[in-house]
């Protein structure tokens, strides 16, 4: 039996079809959204210091927010959306 290494595979982007990626980025956002209830939206619970308690669902709606913006900022240089 041989042994298999075990590599670090990187996701090239330019592979990826633009429309299912955004159809999977929205998949995921509409399931967190899902999630955000009545009291967390109106009572502004998000701006607390208690926001983990009083507002999980938006604190993390916008953690995945902010990851998503990070990583398109880290691809945006590296893509020719004009092919």
């Amino acid at each position: 039996m041989s042994k298999r290494k075990s590599t670090k595979s990187e996701l090239d982007i330019e592979k990826l079809d633009y429309c299912e990626t955004a159809r999977q980025l929205t998949l995921i956002d509409h399931y967190l959204l899902k999630k955000v209830t009545n009291s967390e939206f109106f009572s502004v619970a998000w701006e607390k210091k208690s926001k983990d308690i009083e507002a999980p669902n938006i604190v993390n709606f916008i953690a995945r927010f902010n990851q998503v913006l990070t990583w398109s900022h880290s691809i945006n240089g590296n893509i020719n959306v004009l092919n």
